[in-house]
């Protein structure tokens, strides 16, 4: 069985074209959602830069939001568990991190005025869903809005 190499040379053209296409899509979202995150951070009166730095980031987003410091431990979990290389303990590592990110969209909903339809869409779409609360106009950042440091688990709001 003998191969037509116009037939291959054509696949793999159109296969590197694809591969193209796909780099220069993430690109774009990367570019987009870097430059919202700086946006929604500036809006909640932090300096944009904070949004760039790996852990960082992520620890100043609980502080933003009111939560108290444990929940940054939750969110970097995975991480911390994947450094210490305890594999037995990597699937509640990525449970604790998407229950800090549920904590950390419920206080920001309450930050930015949302309601519990935006929570769900952060919470599975978080990449595209805070930088279009950076980008938007309409949506503001209310400083004063009241938020429990252990977010819906606190019956009195403080």
């Amino acid at each position: 069985m003998g191969y037509d190499e116009a037939a291959l040379t054509g696949l793999l053209a159109g296969l590197g074209f694809l591969l193209v296409i796909i780099v220069l899509l993430l690109i774009a979202w990367a570019v987009f959602a870097i430059i919202g995150q700086w946006k929604l951070f500036v809006k909640a009166g932090q300096p944009g830069w904070k949004s760039i730095i790996p852990f960082y980031n992520t620890y100043t987003l609980c502080e933003m939001v009111g939560l108290n410091w444990y929940w940054f431990l939750l969110a970097i979990a995975p991480t911390i568990i994947s450094v210490l290389k305890i594999e037995s303990l990597t699937y509640i590592g990525s449970i604790a991190l998407v229950f800090a990110n549920v904590m950390i969209c419920y206080n920001m909903s309450k930050k930015l005025h949302k309601d519990t339809g935006w929570i769900v869409l952060a919470v599975l779409f978080n990449g595209f869903v805070l930088p279009i609360a950076g980008y938007s106009k309409t949506t503001t950042w209310d400083k004063d809005a009241v938020v429990t440091p252990n977010a819906f688990f606190d019956k009195k709001e403080q």
